[in-house]
């Protein structure tokens, strides 16, 4: 079973000679309500043993306990060494919301989902 090692929403990426630049946050704000931001993005980092592949979304659920919905589910493979433990890093370790709408205010839960 793969481990989430950390996890970061952020609003944009860029891609650079040198990497991807991940420009993050842990709070959005907004004033009044229902909200709609932006598409942004969900950026994990695994560790799952050799070989593996696994399917992620992320759930996001809202104060009340309403399920707001689900990404799109990606596939991730093990592809990296890293000691006895092998990192999934691939472009598939990076998930985009989509079309979310805050309708009360709080703090919001992003579940990872694996596997579903």
């Amino acid at each position: 079973m793969p481990m989430c090692i950390w996890s970061h929403i952020c609003k944009r990426i860029e891609q650079t000679s040198e990497g991807l630049v991940i420009h993050d946050f842990d709070k959005v704000g907004f004033v009044s309500l229902p909200y709609r931001p932006d598409p942004f993005f969900v950026v994990a980092k695994w560790d799952c043993v050799k070989d593996e592949r696994f399917g992620h979304s992320v759930r996001i659920i809202s104060p009340s306990g309403v399920d707001l919905g689900a990404s799109e589910t990606l596939v991730f493979a093990s592809s990296l060494v890293w000691g006895e433990i092998y990192t999934a890093i691939t472009p598939c370790d990076v998930t985009q919301i989509n079309n979310l709408i805050f309708a009360e205010f709080g703090t919001h839960l992003f579940e990872h989902m694996v596997n579903n």
